[in-house]
């Protein structure tokens, strides 16, 4: 019988196994998501109802994580990569500027190769004042980038490296396995969202893969965050893209596509469907190596994740 219940549960560290452990996990996630959904649908406004249950989702979401470390995983929340103070706000700064610059690249770089044209300034999509919905949206895209940073790369990187450190797996090897693990997983959740499409998956993963490279260089949620919040942010707020299918509120430029630059641009799902996020995702690694390099000296891996603390 030990034999069996050793397949779940690990005694020398005595608690659940970790693909257990991210399988609980990933259930009240996906809960708190229909929860989210279900309080907020009667909400008329759409900015309104979009950002509230963002706050919701977001807010219940890093809950069931600090659950799961706290009660499954039996180790701090801060241990994910929350360790907060002047380095990590640093580092959470360096990651604003990374994910905004990429971005800034695409619109550069549609902008000139006539891939989309300036229609409008400060324009907006619902009835309320332009600062108002700006407002909102910056509210809920960093609580997005808040929950989505801690689930697919403080939770799952932590957990799928931890569980890999058997046998003859190094841990160089196991964080690496963990980050590619977890980026597919990210792509795949995506692949539901509005106008996706394989390519829009594929990129996707890529990004994800962006993302946990900056955890696995710094071992810290401080610069993911920072990077994918201005990613979505800059997308939409500053250049009226939509944003992983989903289509802009307000924005300071109003751009709209050009016809027939669609494989380009990623058309109705946003530039992450689009091969112009290539040049963009590996300009943002460019800037991460060379930012962590300057601050810290350093470009290892941080094998540190795998280990159970």
């Amino acid at each position: 019988m030990k034999f069996i219940s050793e397949l779940f549960w690990n005694y020398s560290e005595n608690r659940l196994r970790g693909g257990y452990r991210i399988a609980v996990q990933f259930i009240l996630f996906f809960a708190v998501f229909l929860l989210s959904s279900l309080i907020t649908s009667d909400i008329t406004d759409k900015v309104l109802q979009i950002t509230v249950d963002e706050i919701i989702f977001s807010s219940l979401g890093i809950f069931t994580i600090y659950f799961a470390a706290k009660f499954l995983d039996k180790r701090e929340f801060r241990s994910l990569g929350f360790a907060i103070n002047r380095v990590w706000l640093k580092e959470f700064s360096s990651g604003l500027l990374i994910g905004g610059s990429a971005i800034i690249f695409v619109f550069i770089a549609e902008y000139f190769c006539g891939m989309i044209i300036i229609a409008d300034y400060f324009a907006s999509a619902s009835k309320q004042n332009f600062v108002h919905v700006m407002a909102l949206r910056f509210i809920g895209y960093f609580f997005v980038a808040l929950s989505e940073e801690a689930f697919s790369r403080g939770y799952h990187i932590k957990n799928i490296a931890e569980s890999l450190t058997i046998g003859r797996i190094k841990k160089v090897h196991a964080v690496v396995i963990a980050l590619v693990l977890s980026s597919l997983l990210f792509g795949f959740l995506h692949g539901a969202n509005p106008n996706a499409s394989l390519i829009s998956s594929i990129n996707l993963i890529l990004i994800g893969l962006f993302y946990g490279y900056a955890y696995l260089l710094t071992g810290s949620l401080a610069m993911p965050i920072g990077i994918h919040f201005t990613w979505n942010f800059v997308q939409e707020a500053f250049f009226g893209f939509p944003v992983s299918g989903f289509k802009s509120s307000a924005s300071i430029v109003k751009t709209e596509y050009v016809n027939g630059f669609e494989l380009w641009n990623g058309g109705s799902f946003g530039p992450e469907a689009g091969l112009i996020i290539l040049p963009s995702i590996l300009l943002g690694v460019l800037l991460l190596r060379f930012i962590v390099k300057k601050q810290s000296g350093s470009l290892e891996l941080k094998t540190r994740l795998c280990d159970y603390n």
